[in-house]
């Protein structure tokens, strides 16, 4: 039995989902991500959520999302409600479940890892919970030859015969090997497929997984969905997301969905610890992911030194970072996701540690192109930038991301001061909340007010003074405006001196353009 969708998945559906049924709507223009985060801001400010867009007050609220996006273009996305319930009785009919990250039962890893990464809807058919469960992710090339085929299988069978779930895309050669071999061994399986997930979900070969609860197909994209290239290279990282360790068997060098996969995580998520299969005719590509940073996989025989192989996830992941290594406290007293240790705690390179290296831009949604111009000024400079309009998705749970940000990952906060934000609810308790973290903590200079017009702030019983002036030639030299605005407050040594040797006005005014 499928559940009904909730009021906010639904409106989430209606405004970024193609729906696509027979053949494919194009009369409507979907949300972008991006589009879809400042939408949800100004539906927070005005106290609303999604599912009220389909509510009494529809008429209401859209006529304050003008200035954000066309209300037209929202009444006609939200106008799809029965094309809405024709996908999901197709859906339903074929077992497929969809939760966004508005819902409880989105996968937690997911949330957790990925963050503002984490795709806003996902779709599946089997048992969810297995996506709880870590494991080995293995991926390779499509086109392999009948000894790493044979390779593949045998690591999925060692891997059902130890307890350990198989994480895999579902991709012809490597990924149908190794999930065919832990399927065969009565093992759990994950599939995260970058398109068809309904006639996956119809396979003769994946039915007794499906039913028997040993399986679950999952998918960031439409269930009808053709193959893209773009969605398969996107859909790496959640695979790496759920897992504990990766296993390459095998790699193009500097090319294909595995060599990315791969990179990204090495380089850039490192959620896990990545394993490459090392032998003589390897190949290219697996010889430069060693050098990137991969291990050797150590080819256990046994359940005993298969999960010593991904227990190093722990020593190569806390290697790997730059951030400080969680203790197993730490993440027992986190909100993130379920356990997959013998304790039941998420191994500790999953989730990051209370780390303020972000500067987080509030305003209003009034001053958003500002922000948005500051925002990307900042980051091209190299600074860590916490700005709703880049880091929030469609479907994020956007009240409880952004006060996580603030109380977790901000290292200063600055404030457009403006007449609207001084009047809105949202940037108002963004304020207050910074003010209260800066008296705990004893930050001096946490909040940084940046004076768009005439406007003054005083929260308790200090007053600021640190403010921007705005001209008609702003946009001639606006980053020399801001540095020289933040040079002011006693942080800026610490501000701009992260690395990047700003502890000096001449060394502000040269990043200026």
């Amino acid at each position: 039995m499928i559940a009904p969708l909730t009021s906010n998945t639904q409106a989430i559906l209606l405004l970024t989902a193609p729906l696509i049924v027979g053949r494919r709507d194009h009369s409507a223009e979907l949300l972008t991500f991006t589009e879809y985060s400042k939408l949800a801001r100004l539906l927070y400010e005005l106290g609303v959520e999604p599912a009220d867009l389909l509510g009494a007050n529809a008429a209401r609220i859209l006529d304050k999302c003008r200035n954000v996006t066309d209300a037209s273009r929202l009444e006609q996305l939200l106008a799809r409600g029965f094309l809405l319930s024709q996908a999901f009785e197709r859906w339903s009919a074929r077992a497929i479940w969809v939760v966004s990250r508005a819902d409880p039962e989105y996968p937690r890893r997911l949330k957790a890892r990925l963050k503002e990464d984490a795709p806003p809807l996902v779709y599946g058919c089997g048992d969810p919970q297995l996506l709880e469960t870590g494991g080995l992710a293995v991926v390779g090339s499509r086109h392999v030859d009948a000894q790493l085929l044979e390779y593949a299988r045998d690591v999925g069978t060692l891997a059902a015969e130890s307890q350990r779930t198989v994480i895999s895309g579902g991709a012809r050669g490597v990924d149908v090997a190794a999930m065919g071999g832990a399927s065969l061994a009565g093992g759990n399986v994950v599939g995260v497929l970058a398109d068809d997930l309904e006639r996956a979900a119809l396979a003769r070969d994946h039915r007794e997984g499906l039913i028997d609860g040993k399986l679950v197909l999952i998918s960031p994209y439409d269930p009808a969905a053709g193959f893209n290239v773009g969605n398969a290279m996107q859909r790496n990282k959640v695979i790496y997301a759920l897992a504990d360790a990766a296993l390459v068997v095998s790699s193009d060098f500097g090319k294909g969905g595995t060599w990315s996969g791969a990179i990204e995580q090495l380089e850039q998520h490192r959620f896990v610890p990545v394993f490459v299969r090392v032998s003589p005719d390897a190949g290219k590509g697996i010889d430069a992911l060693r050098q990137k940073g991969a291990l050797v996989w150590p080819n256990p025989r046994d359940h005993a030194s298969f999960q010593a192989a991904l227990a190093v996830r722990f020593a190569a992941c806390s290697t790997s970072r730059s951030q400080p290594k969680l203790s197993e406290k730490s993440v027992r007293d986190s909100d993130s996701v379920s356990s997959v240790t013998a304790n039941g705690d998420l191994p500790a390179c999953a989730e990051e540690a209370t780390n303020r290296s972000h500067l987080f831009i509030s305003y209003a949604v009034e001053d958003g192109l500002l922000a948005k111009w500051l925002a990307r000024k900042l980051a091209a400079c190299g600074f860590a930038v916490w700005f709703d309009q880049m880091r929030l998705l469609g479907g994020e749970p956007w009240p409880q991301a952004i006060d996580d940000a603030i109380r977790n990952r901000t290292f200063r906060m600055l404030a457009l001061l403006s007449e609207h934000s001084l009047r809105k609810r949202k940037p108002t308790g963004e304020r207050e909340m910074a003010q209260r973290i800066a008296e705990r903590e004893n930050i001096q200079d946490f909040l940084i007010p940046l004076k768009v017009d005439g406007s003054e702030l005083r929260l308790g019983n200090r007053a600021y003074s640190c403010h921007l002036r705005l001209r008609p030639c702003w946009l001639l030299r606006p980053l020399r405006g801001v540095f020289l605005c933040v040079r002011r407050v006693s942080v800026v040594k610490e501000l701009f001196g992260l690395g990047r040797g700003f502890s000096d006005s001449a060394s502000l005014a040269r990043v200026a353009p």
